[in-house]
C-alpha cells in the first residue's frame, strides 16, 4: 500500500515521519509543499477543507505575541551566555548522527556509521555549536586536493587529505527546532575562518536550488548542477575561493 506524505523537509515532524516510514519499508508518495506554489496551494485548500484538519485549523494563531517575545528573549540570552562552537570528539556522534537524522531525509543523512569514521578520521573538521548540553548546529566536512565534492567522499572518510588544498562542506545541520536564529550562519563562519587560516585554497560545498542564495550570502559563487547523485536528489555545485597574498 503507497501512503502519501504532505509536509516539508524543514518541519521536523514531516522528517521524523518520513524516516519511520522508510524504515518499516513503506511505500511513499511524498508532497513536498515548498517545491512548488501549486503544491502549496493545493495543501492549504485541502487542510482548509478537510474534516482531518479540523482540530488543528487555525491553532497557530492561539498563541499570544507576548509569549513568542519572550521566548525569543531568552533565547537570546542563553545563546549569549551558554553557546560553544568546538570540534568534535567521539562521545559526540550519538548527537551528531541524532541531529542528521532530524535534518535530512534518510536518503540524504549520513548514517551513525559513517559519521563515526568521519569523527575517527577528521574530528577537527567537524564544528559543532552546543547551547548547553544540548547540540544545535554543526558544520563537517573532508579536505582534498581534488577540486570537486563527489559522491564518493561521503562515505570515504579515508580520502580526508589534512594538508589538501580544498575544504569540502558535506553538510549544515541545525535543529529544525532552532532555525531562523543565525545560528548555522556563525558555525559556518568560523568553518571557513579556520579553512582560510590552515591556508585552503577554498570551500565547496553542494546545495539545492533553493539555498544558492543563502550560501551566496557567505561568498559562495554558484558553478551550475554538479555532477552528484546523492540522494537522487539535483544539487549546485558552489566555491568559495579565497584570495592569497
Amino acid at each position: 500500500m503507497q501512503i502519501k506524505v504532505i509536509g516539508s523537509h524543514c518541519c521536523p515532524d514531516t522528517l521524523y515521519a518520513l524516516n519511520q516510514l522508510a524504515a518499516a519499508g513503506a511505500e511513499i508518495d511524498f508532497v513536498d509543499i515548498l517545491a512548488s506554489h501549486a503544491d502549496l496551494k493545493q495543501y492549504l485548500a485541502l487542510r482548509d477543507s478537510d474534516p482531518l484538519y479540523a482540530e488543528i485549523r487555525g491553532t497557530e494563531r492561539r498563541k499570544p505575541l507576548w509569549t513568542f517575545s519572550r521566548t525569543k528573549t531568552e533565547t537570546s540570552k542563553r545563546r549569549k551566555t551558554d553557546m560553544e562552537i568546538r570540534c568534535a570528539k567521539p562521545q559526540d556522534v550519538d548527537a551528531i548522527a541524532h541531529l542528521e537524522a532530524v535534518c535530512f531525509p534518510q536518503a540524504e543523512a549520513a548514517t551513525r556509521e559513517s559519521i563515526e569514521e568521519r569523527v575517527k578520521a577528521y574530528p577537527n573538521h567537524f564544528f559543532l555549536m552546543w547551547d548547553g548540553d544540548q547540540l544545535v548546529s554543526f558544520v563537517n566536512g573532508l579536505v582534498t586536493d581534488q577540486p570537486d565534492l563527489t559522491d564518493e567522499m561521503y562515505e570515504k572518510a579515508d580520502m580526508h587529505q589534512e594538508d589538501g588544498a580544498w575544504q569540502m562542506i558535506f553538510g549544515v545541520d541545525t535543529d529544525p527546532h532552532r532555525r531562523k536564529q543565525g545560528l548555522a550562519g556563525q558555525v559556518l563562519e568560523k568553518f571557513i575562518d579556520a579553512a582560510q587560516k590552515e591556508g585552503r585554497q577554498g570551500v565547496v560545498l553542494t546545495c539545492k536550488d533553493r539555498l544558492v542564495h543563502y550560501y551566496a550570502k557567505f561568498g559562495f559563487v554558484d558553478e551550475g548542477i554538479s555532477d552528484s547523485t546523492h540522494g537522487d536528489v539535483v544539487w549546485h555545485q558552489m566555491r568559495l575561493t579565497f584570495n592569497r597574498k
